[in-house]
């Protein structure tokens, strides 16, 4: 509803006089003046004919404008107009606090690698780091290829003389040579009879050309003799393929 009139403001300044109104209509001709001393009498003359009309005279002096009347009373309010257009945007407001953080954003595309920059100055050594733990053994590593033979070495100077030692047993007086021979083998071995030991031995072969010994040793009945044994025997062996082969074997008795 239309709330209650405000009080009446004071009067405004008086408005400038208006521009002059339309020339009113001439007024009612005034009364006519007290009657003068009468003339003397003259001689009537005929009557004249009716004269025109005479020119209207100047219009008056406009009079001044009358005193402002005083306001009148306000009228009622009336209907409120029609919304007027949107007015400029007022200025910014005082900022808000934060609002509560967003879930994240999904991620954008890479962005292109931008180039490499300047290479750096040389930064400092750093300090050195404190030695770590023993590590575990490592495995052997594997033989090396043997070296090159070295020069011959110088010969070196003759010892001194042993003391003499004690008159050795006697040697045998009877030596013989026994042999065996045998066709398209690569082992042989020949033996000494009962009663006699080995006291050296060897063997060949009718061709070699492509072949090498591979031993050539001592036996203790039909194994190779070892430290501490007597020998009985002989063994001589070839590789590369058979051959005919002879065993030599020096027994001693």
């Amino acid at each position: 509803t239309n709330g209650t009139n405000g009080v009446d403001g004071t009067n405004g300044v008086d408005g400038t006089n208006g521009t002059n109104g339309v020339d009113g209509t001439n007024g009612v001709d005034g009364t006519n003046g007290a009657q003068g001393p009468a003339g003397p009498a003259g001689p009537t003359g005929p009557a004249g004919p009716q004269g025109d009309p005479g020119v209207d005279g100047t219009n008056g002096v406009d009079g001044t404008n009358g005193i402002d009347g005083t306001n009148g009373v306000d009228g009622a309010n009336g209907v409120d107009g029609a919304a007027g257009a949107q007015g400029p945007p007022g200025p910014a407001g005082p900022t808000g606090p934060a609002g509560p953080q967003g879930d994240p954003g999904a991620d954008g595309t890479n962005g292109v690698d931008g180039t490499n920059g300047t290479q750096g100055p040389q930064g400092d050594p750093g300090a050195d780091g404190t030695d770590g733990t023993q590590g575990p053994q490592g495995d052997p590593g594997q033989d090396g290829t043997d070296g090159v033979q070295g020069p011959q070495g110088d010969p070196g100077q003759d010892g001194t003389d042993g003391v003499q030692g004690p008159q050795g047993p006697a040697g045998p007086t009877n030596v013989t040579v026994r042999t065996n021979a045998v066709t398209n083998t690569s082992t042989i071995s020949v033996s000494c009879n009962s009663g006699e030991k080995a006291v050296g031995g060897g063997g060949t072969s009718s061709n070699l050309s492509n072949r090498d010994v591979s031993e050539s040793l001592p036996l203790n009945g039909a194994s190779p003799a070892v430290s501490g044994d007597t020998p009985d025997g002989w063994r001589f062996s070839i590789n590369g393929g058979n051959a005919n082969l002879t065993a030599y074997v020096l027994c001693a008795s």
